[in-house]
């Protein structure tokens, strides 16, 4: 049975109902302005991942139709399935891409803070002297854009190769002149022996045994360390030099992936996956947030292209370009 979209106490939600049937009959007499009005200001504080306000409804509580921007039903929407090899016709194989360079410079950055809001939980870098360095950018077709935060879904939302992962970190990243979007997805599988040869320094300095539980709470992190450490394969914690095995990724153009889903992101997906302890996951990761994925959307014909780890280099995330072909 579909669920229902209860509505906060407000003149909006006394006149039309707490029902999607009763919201959507109550909106077809009113204007066009009431109904941007009602999505923009009430369903936007009461979405969340349950039956009653989860991904299933937001094409309803956030039509184009309805919204000034954004929208969840139009056909640019994250995340997707990304895969080399055909699987189906909605499942194609992602083109090669060798023409363009994703180019990542992150530093190692101090005054790492957890912050825990309603429906994330994301990592910002916010150095308390104010004399630390940003978290970083990263420069694609020409346009460089800035880290802003690191927000992370259980499970995965990407599809990498026909595996769904357990965790997903996205590195949200913004151009500051255009106000385009940039986001990384990296994905994570829970192994405990993996993760301990692979990325043993991860879990204990991002203090995943005590992350923040409750909307509201913080948790600041003793360490300097680079976001490229969370990169597959890579330890770049207090200084030390880096450390990866090839990398690749998928590109294409999509959305945000929670409300009000706006389009025109570029997104990248490395194509290999990061490793957390199965226990980490379990006892730390805030259990009223498992769950808060969107699944793959519709592709629509849009294309996906992949390209090869010569496309991929930067300051603190350079490759060895002598081992290369």
């Amino acid at each position: 049975m579909l669920g229902v979209v209860h509505l906060r106490s407000s003149s909006l939600g006394s006149s039309f109902g707490v029902g999607i049937g009763g919201e959507q009959a109550a909106l077809a007499g009113q204007d066009a302005r009431t109904q941007e009005l009602f999505t923009d200001n009430e369903n936007l504080r009461i979405w969340g991942y349950g039956m009653s306000n989860g991904p299933n409804l937001w094409p309803v509580m956030f039509s184009r139709e309805k919204m000034v921007v954004g929208g969840c039903d139009g056909h640019f929407q994250s995340p997707i399935a990304v895969q080399r090899n055909f699987i189906s016709k909605d499942r194609p194989a992602a083109e090669d891409d060798d023409v363009n360079v994703l180019s990542l410079a992150y530093p190692v950055a101090s005054g790492w803070l957890w912050v825990r809001d309603n429906r994330q939980l994301y990592l910002v870098s916010r150095p308390e002297s104010g004399t630390g360095k940003a978290m970083g950018s990263t420069m694609w077709k020409g346009r460089t854009y800035s880290l802003q935060k690191i927000t992370v879904h259980s499970p995965a939302e990407h599809m990498v190769n026909g595996v769904l992962g357990e965790l997903e970190f996205q590195l949200e990243h913004i151009d500051g002149e255009s106000g385009k979007r940039l986001n990384i997805a990296i994905t994570y599988l829970a192994n405990a022996p993996s993760e301990f040869l692979h990325n043993m320094k991860i879990n204990s300095h991002l203090n995943f045994a005590n992350l923040p539980e409750f909307a509201g709470d913080k948790l600041r992190l003793h360490d300097d360390f680079s976001a490229a450490s969370l990169f597959p394969g890579g330890n770049y914690l207090n200084g030390e030099k880096p450390v990866y095995t090839d990398l690749s990724f998928f590109h294409y153009q999509g959305s945000l992936t929670e409300p009000p889903c706006t389009e025109g992101v570029d997104w990248i997906v490395i194509e290999q996956t990061g490793w957390v302890h199965p226990s980490d996951l379990k006892v730390g990761f805030p259990k009223s947030l498992i769950g808060n994925a969107r699944p793959d959307q519709k592709l629509w014909n849009r294309p996906v292209y992949h390209s090869s780890s010569k496309q991929l280099n930067g300051e603190g995330f350079t490759y060895n370009l002598e081992d290369r072909d």
